[in-house]
C-alpha cells in the first residue's frame, strides 16, 4: 500500500511539475516570462521589468573594458577582490568563473536568454546547465543594455581565439582554409583561390590565384602569390603595428572617441532632452501646488512618483544613448586589437588565430602591394618581399 500510495505521489509530482514547465515554456516562447532573480548590475522595478543597478552596472563595464584591453578572468577577478569590490550576491570573493559567466551572458547586452540551464523531468529533479539538451529561447533587446553588441562580440572573439590557441575546446581545426574568401583581387575584385604546384616533389608549394584570371588572363592580369608570402607578410605587419601602436592605434583610438563625441545628438537624444525638461517643469510645479495647500499629500506622492520615475528613466536612456553612441563599433575593434598586441606581442611566425582575430581581409595590387584590411578599418600595406622600415605606412594612415 505504501510503494503503491508513494508512486501516485510521485505521479502526481510529476504531472504538477510537468505542467509549470509547459508554462514556463510558454513565456518564454511569447516574451513575457519574468525574471526572479536579476543578474548581477540589474534590479527589478515595481512591474518586474528589469532596470540598470549603476552601482552595478560600472563595474561590469570596467569588466568588459579590462579584458578587451587583454586582462583574463583570473587577473580581473584578482583586481576586484584586491579593490574590495562587493560580490555577486555577497559571496566571500570573486571568482574567475564569475567574470566569465559575465562576460558571456547575453543578458548585458540587452537580450533574455532563456533556458541557459534546465530541471531534469524525473525525480529529485535535478538542475542542469544546458548544453543543448533542450531549446534555448533568445529574446532581442528585451531590456536596457549595460554595454554595446559590438563589445560582446568583440568579448566572444577573444574568448574563442584563447579557447583555440591554448586548445581548450578539445574541438578539430576547421578545414576551411584561412585565407578562403579573404583575398580579393586588385584587379577585377573578384577572389582568390588555393592551388599546389610542383605536387609530390621537394619544392612543392601552395600559391593563391584570381579564379578570373585562371579562366581568362585577358581579362584579369592578375599573377599568383605564394602562401608563405601573404603569411611573412602578416607576420611583418603584425610587428611593425606591435612597435609603433603608439604611433598608430593610440592615436587612431583618440581620435574616433574625440569623433564621436563630437557628432550632433540623435534624434532620440533631442527627444529625450525636451521631456526631461518637461518633466522637470511638471515637477516644479507640481510641488508648488502641494505647497499651497492645494492638493491631498497622498495624490501629490502618486504624482510625484510617477513623474520621478520617468524622469529617472529618461535620464537613464539619454546616458545610455550617448555611452552607444561613443562606442561605436571602430573603437571597440581598436580596442580589441591594442588588447591582442599586449597580449601575443612580438611574432616569429605566422599564426593562423591571431590573423583571424586582427584581419577581415586581404587586397592585392598588380604589383602585389598586400593591403591588410584590419577589423577596426585600418589599411596597412606590405611589399611582398620587402623588409621596409617600421615606419613606412604609418606615416601615410
Amino acid at each position: 500500500m505504501l510503494t503503491i500510495l508513494a508512486s501516485v505521489a510521485q505521479g502526481e509530482s510529476e504531472d504538477f511539475s510537468g505542467n509549470n514547465r509547459w508554462a514556463i515554456i510558454n513565456r518564454f516562447e511569447n516574451g513575457t516570462f519574468i525574471v526572479g532573480t536579476p543578474a548581477y548590475g540589474y534590479r527589478k522595478d515595481e512591474d518586474g521589468n528589469l532596470i540598470i543597478e549603476e552601482t552595478e552596472a560600472e563595474v561590469v563595464r570596467w569588466i568588459f573594458e579590462c579584458y578587451l584591453n587583454g586582462m583574463g578572468a583570473y587577473v580581473i577577478a584578482k583586481m576586484l577582490n584586491d579593490h574590495q569590490i562587493p560580490t555577486i550576491r555577497e559571496s566571500e570573493k570573486w571568482q574567475d568563473s564569475v567574470v566569465k559567466n559575465i562576460l558571456t551572458n547575453p543578458v548585458y547586452e540587452g537580450d533574455a536568454l532563456h533556458q541557459r540551464t534546465y530541471t531534469e523531468k524525473q525525480f529529485p529533479f535535478t538542475r542542469k546547465v544546458n548544453y543543448g539538451q533542450m531549446n534555448m529561447y533568445l529574446t532581442k533587446d528585451a531590456h536596457p543594455p549595460i554595454i554595446t553588441h559590438e563589445e560582446a562580440e568583440a568579448v566572444r572573439s577573444i574568448m574563442e581565439y584563447r579557447s583555440r590557441t591554448l586548445n581548450m575546446d578539445g574541438k578539430r581545426s576547421q578545414s576551411r582554409y584561412i585565407f578562403s574568401s579573404r583575398i580579393i583581387c586588385g584587379d577585377c575584385g573578384s577572389h582568390f583561390r588555393r592551388q599546389k604546384i610542383y605536387i609530390g616533389k621537394p619544392y612543392e608549394k601552395i600559391i593563391w590565384t584570381c579564379h578570373k584570371h585562371v579562366e581568362d588572363k585577358e581579362y584579369c592580369h592578375m599573377k599568383a602569390i605564394r602562401e608563405d608570402v601573404l603569411q611573412q607578410a602578416f607576420v611583418d605587419m603584425w610587428n611593425k603595428l606591435y612597435i609603433n601602436q603608439g604611433t598608430v592605434l593610440e592615436p587612431l583610438l583618440k581620435a574616433l572617441t574625440e569623433l564621436a563625441a563630437s557628432k550632433p545628438d540623435t534624434e532620440e537624444i533631442e527627444k529625450l532632452d525636451n521631456e526631461i525638461h518637461s518633466l522637470s517643469e511638471q515637477s516644479r510645479i507640481l510641488n508648488q501646488v502641494m505647497k499651497k495647500g492645494y492638493m491631498d499629500s497622498a495624490l501629490f506622492m502618486e504624482k510625484g512618483n510617477q513623474l520621478a520615475h520617468r524622469l529617472t528613466e529618461c535620464r537613464r536612456r539619454k546616458t545610455l544613448l550617448v555611452r552607444r553612441h561613443k562606442r561605436t563599433k571602430e573603437i571597440v575593434r581598436t580596442e580589441q586589437i591594442i588588447g591582442l598586441l599586449k597580449q601575443e606581442g612580438y611574432q616569429r611566425e605566422f599564426q593562423e588565430e591571431l590573423f583571424n582575430m586582427a584581419v577581415k581581409e586581404i587586397r592585392i595590387s598588380l604589383d602585389h602591394e598586400i593591403s591588410f584590411c584590419l577589423k577596426n578599418g585600418l589599411v596597412l600595406t606590405e611589399k611582398e618581399g620587402g623588409s621596409e622600415d617600421a615606419v613606412a605606412y604609418t606615416n601615410r594612415v
